[in-house]
């Protein structure tokens, strides 16, 4: 007698039976034909399906506990259990962060501000952003910063990007290493790491490249991963060397993958020391324990406020973003002023701004005169000591030949100290040099 069908084999409706007369088959021969093709399927699925499917439990990532496969809490530790989804992710080597999680809330900003640069940059951003776009958004300009003391730059840059390619890496960077950064240090230090090495990647980038315009999220990124490298290589166990290796190994690809579009490395480099700096700091044995103390929730608020005001400058650029931005209006691209022009072009502004403001003096307009002296010499003068200094610029002006030939020391009065020799010769650099 013929064996009868596996529990598991679907029942076939009698219409699929009579069709199979169609190809010469009897009803019984279509029967097992069908189920023979639904029996692979079956064991096709069972191989790609993850072992732990299998059984009727998960382990806890936080402490091993072993759970039932539907619970959504560790009964030991209180920890939330990942998602099946999830859990199939990490299978495949991804991470999911969690809707609330720093990682998500960072990369919807991301997004949103990149969305609101297109809808006021209509025919950009696809490919990339011309100059003006980015710095009126709060693209890293060194000149705006150390010149016209627009610092937040420093911060804003970190949550803008050249192109869609670029948000497209460092949502993937951050999905991959956010949610571990804050499983093991916690969101307070997470966001507060992310804040604190972007700015530093930031301020090295602008102080050993100061004509270089940059922008994007990849040098606090590195940072996280330097943090984690560090903590890994502190916890000097089996897990900790692993995540050491991993990622110095994202900071490689981070690297490499730089050189073929061209990026910034001079940040990935300073955030990736920055944060094994950090990442070394913190001793594993009591992270754990301080994750919820005061010093952790202050970084956390330091972290989310600095993050809250640099995203709102981003969204809303105040009136000296878009100054700076509009001197690159009519700048071809590639041809922006090298360190050379731009300080002779300050130089050329700065005496025309102190003419002025001496020709005011002349006209006994000293109140007028007064801020315009003080914001060029970027110190504060007593309406009384105008005169006196009108008296010393047009002094200095009918003596450049003679320092030109002598020296300064032609032109300094003897017995100066050295700060005053310092403020003569800044002087003699400014109205002495070629217009």
């Amino acid at each position: 007698m013929a064996q009868g069908p596996a529990s598991e084999d679907p029942e076939i409706p009698g219409w699929m039976l009579s069709a199979g007369r169609l190809f010469g088959l009897s009803p019984i021969q279509t029967r097992w034909r069908l189920l023979a093709v639904a029996r692979r399927w079956r064991a096709f699925r069972r191989e790609l399906e993850p072992a732990s499917r299998g059984f009727e439990h998960q382990i806890c990532s936080e402490c091993g506990a072993l759970q039932p496969h539907e619970g959504t809490v560790c009964s030991s530790c209180g920890e939330k259990l990942a998602s099946p989804t999830a859990r199939v992710l990490r299978k495949l080597g991804l991470s999911v962060p969690s809707f609330l999680s720093v990682s998500s809330l960072l990369g919807i900003s991301f997004i949103v501000i990149y969305f609101r640069m297109m809808t006021e940059w209509r025919g950009q951003g696809l490919m990339g952003w011309e100059t003006e776009a980015l710095l009126a958004h709060g693209g890293l300009w060194p000149p705006a910063v150390f010149e016209q003391g627009q610092w937040w730059r420093l911060g804003t840059a970190n949550f803008l990007h050249i192109g869609v390619w670029h948000v497209f890496f460092n949502m993937t960077a951050l999905s991959q290493v956010g949610p571990s950064m804050e499983d093991v240090f916690g969101r307070a230090r997470m966001i507060f790491f992310f804040a604190l090495t972007g700015v530093l990647a930031m301020g090295a980038s602008a102080y050993f490249q100061p004509t270089t315009p940059t922008a994007g999220a990849s040098g606090a990124l590195m940072g996280l991963i330097g943090v984690a490298a560090g903590w890994g290589h502190r916890r000097k166990t089996s897990q900790g060397k692993r995540v050491r290796d991993q990622m110095i190994m994202w900071a490689i690809y981070t690297m490499l993958f730089g050189l073929v579009v061209r990026a910034n490395h001079v940040a990935h480099a300073a955030g990736f020391v920055a944060g094994g700096v950090l990442g070394l700091a913190f001793s594993p044995l009591t992270l754990e324990k301080t994750k919820g103390s005061a010093a952790s929730m202050i970084m956390g608020v330091v972290g989310s406020i600095t993050c809250g005001v640099l995203v709102v400058l981003a969204l809303v650029p105040p009136a000296a973003s878009r100054e700076v931005a509009a001197q690159f209006r009519k700048t071809p691209p590639g041809l922006e002023p090298t360190a050379h022009e731009q300080l002779e072009r300050y130089r050329a502004e700065s005496r025309e701004q102190l003419t002025n403001a001496c020709e005011l003096v002349a006209q006994g307009k000293e109140d007028e005169a007064l801020p315009l002296i003080d914001e060029v010499m970027q110190a504060k003068m007593e309406a009384s000591d105008l005169g006196g200094f009108c008296a010393f610029v047009a002094d200095v002006q009918t003596k450049c030949a003679l320092k030109r030939e002598k020296g300064l020391d032609a032109v300094v009065p003897p017995g100066a100290d050295t700060k005053t020799r310092l403020a003569i010769a800044s002087h003699y650099e400014l109205w002495c040099s070629e217009p």
